[in-house]
């Protein structure tokens, strides 16, 4: 599920503190998954010392393959050009520019079938995850940082960034709302580059000897009996996560009006406090 997106194996109680935890998106193939694993790892191989320009072509190589090892689907086709663009923006230096790029490689797909803006809920979470890591993490990560500047803390932002800005689209369709969403993918998510990693160097000694594949491999069973164990106890905290049924458009609507608001309001103000200290 983790590596392939495959879910069919798993029992309906796995399913359901998947969906209260919020931790969802981690067995499936979406732009909001390879986003978050493609900016964690970048942010790890320039900490270990490589050029961001280095650690740039690794990443796109290593989401490329993942991609063909899935098959290929649309889905992952549309979350692996999301997590591109991304990593574009933060090999030149420019993030700001991301947000062009995001529209135009959008209208391209539109283009091509103009129904996903309204009926694919995926290429919705796609878009939606790479605005709130555009916008929205450089202000978590100044809020952050002023606490404790570590890797932790930079994993936590890159979660809740792409968490809030997905959270009405979320809700809207799913009609649930996860407390314990942040505190699940912040535990999580930064293990599942290193996963990924894993897998896909080592999985490849089974074409050699089966028995040595699963011997390189054998992190993963820790790392995965972790996730699955933490998954399992957060869902039975009480008040995890609450249903919402019958959420109206408006509700919708009016979320990022005031999240968009928000930006506005804290761009502006940034600009007058650089103005006065100039």
């Amino acid at each position: 599920g983790l590596i392939l997106g495959n879910r069919q194996i798993f029992s309906q109680e796995l399913k359901n503190s998947l969906n209260i935890t919020g931790t969802s998106h981690i067995v499936a193939v979406s732009g909001m998954n390879i986003v978050i694993l493609s900016n964690i790892l970048m942010f790890v191989l320039i900490g270990l010392g490589l050029w961001r320009h280095q650690a740039f072509y690794f990443v796109l190589v290593l989401i490329c393959l993942f991609i063909i090892m899935v098959g290929a689907p649309a889905s992952a086709i549309r979350a692996g050009i999301m997590g591109g663009i991304l990593l574009f923006a933060q090999k030149i230096g420019r993030l700001s520019s991301a947000a062009r790029i995001m529209v135009f490689a959008g209208a391209i797909m539109l283009i091509f079938n103009p129904l996903l803006l309204r009926y694919d809920v995926g290429f919705q979470l796609s878009f939606l995850a790479v605005f709130g890591l555009i916008y929205l993490k450089p202000i978590l990560d100044e809020w952050l940082n002023k606490i404790l500047p570590s890797k932790f803390l930079d994993a936590l932002a890159t979660t809740l960034a792409a968490q809030i800005a997905v959270l009405g689209i979320l809700i809207y369709n799913f009609g649930r709302i996860s407390f314990i969403s942040p505190l699940a993918n912040v535990l999580i998510v930064p293990l599942l580059p290193y996963i990924t990693a894993i897998t896909l160097v080592f999985s490849g000694a089974t074409f050699i000897w089966s028995f040595l594949g699963k011997i390189l491999v054998w992190p993963t069973y820790f790392a995965t009996t972790y996730i699955l164990r933490l998954i399992e106890w957060l869902s039975k905290v009480p008040f995890a996560a609450k249903e919402i049924s019958n959420v109206h458009w408006v509700w919708l609507v009016g979320y990022y009006i005031l999240l968009i608001g928000f930006l506005w309001w804290y761009r502006k103000r940034k600009s007058r406090q650089n103005y006065v200290n100039i």
